[in-house]
Order: structure tokens, then C-alpha cells, then sequence
């Protein structure tokens, strides 16, 4: 199933970088009247669809290769607990 415009404009928005995470939590309310969580949630989702790795290839990489850092360090820390 393709990409929906706003399922792309998360992607977009995904991809660009923020000096300060607080900036961008309230854009993500205001552009997309979601909290922070969710609309991180929701790219979770998306970067396992190949269609979103079709539509911005190096966002998903880089967002998939993060992920996998933060879940090693979570592992890590669970044994370490």
C-alpha cells in the first residue's frame, strides 16, 4: 500500500535535524497535532515498510540504524541490571 501524504510528511519531518528536542515537540504539536510520542510511534511503524525505505532511503536507514543502537543499549542494561 503506498505512502499517504501525511505518512510522508512524517518521514520528511523525521529526517530533518533539530538543535534542541524541545523545538522539536512543539512542532511536532503544532504541524501535526500530535504529542511527541506518538508521532514517534507512528515512524516506528513506518520505517519497517519498504515503502517508506522506497520513498526517503537515507531518513530510514539512519532512523532503523538509531533504533538499533538504543535497543542494544537497553539490552545491555537490562543484563547489567
Amino acid at each position: 500500500m503506498p505512502l499517504t501524504d501525511l505518512e510522508r510528511e512524517l518521514l520528511d519531518f523525521a529526517g530533518t535535524w533539530w538543535k534542541y528536542a524541545g523545538a522539536q515537540d512543539q512542532e511536532i504539536r503544532d504541524r501535526f497535532g500530535l504529542s511527541a510520542t506518538n508521532y514517534w510511534q507512528k515512524v516506528n511503524a513506518l520505517l519497517d515498510r519498504p515503502e517508506a525505505l522506497a520513498y526517503a532511503p537515507v531518513t530510514v536507514k539512519r532512523l532503523k540504524r538509531l533504533r538499533a543502537e538504543r535497543q542494544a543499549a537497553r539490552s545491555v542494561r537490562r543484563l547489567l541490571d
